[in-house]
């Protein structure tokens, strides 16, 4: 039995990167590839819970050292090499700015077409990591960022930033 379940990991592993790297498609697409990302509780004592480690266990083995996280240009990057930002930005920037903008690194930005509970999963798995509105926030406040590219994209950065930026403070 222990076989076969890593085996199944194994299976889901080897699809899930298939998909991911099958260029062919577009980055919609291939973002579907995550839905095979496993994320069960390992310390979980019942049988289901032992068999589902023992899948998952081997679907980690699998990956490791494999770029698996899809970029928003299709570009498949290693664990960490890919940063998640709010998708509002979408609607202000084009990720490649807010790569350089928010992260020090300049990762690139993760495809915004990952459901929300995939990127739950990676992040949990802590593959990937995210940059909220608070990073955009300091960013904003200590650094000079170029205006967005016209009227549409500045309204749509207020109006992610106001409820923060006009809200009552108390002294």
């Amino acid at each position: 039995n222990r076989w076969l379940l890593e085996r199944i990991g194994k299976l889901a592993a080897s699809t899930m990167l298939q998909w991911l790297e099958c260029s062919d498609t577009g980055v919609a697409e291939r973002s579907r590839a995550y839905g095979f990302f496993p994320d069960v509780d390992r310390d979980d004592g019942s049988l289901e819970g032992l068999c589902a480690a023992i899948a998952e266990k081997s679907f980690d083995a699998m990956i490791e050292g494999k770029a698996f996280l899809l970029t928003d240009t299709g570009e498949l990057r290693q664990s960490g090499g890919s940063i998640v930002i709010p998708d509002r930005l979408f609607d202000v920037w084009s990720a490649e700015q807010v790569s350089v903008f928010l992260d020090d690194e300049c990762r690139p930005v993760f495809s915004h077409y990952v459901s929300e509970s995939d990127r739950e999963k990676l992040i949990h798995w802590g593959v990937i990591k995210t940059l909220g509105k608070e990073n955009l926030l300091h960013v904003l406040l200590t650094k000079h960022l170029p205006k967005p590219k016209n009227w549409r994209c500045l309204l749509n950065l207020w109006a992610y930033v106001a409820p923060e930026m006009t809200g009552y403070r108390s002294r």
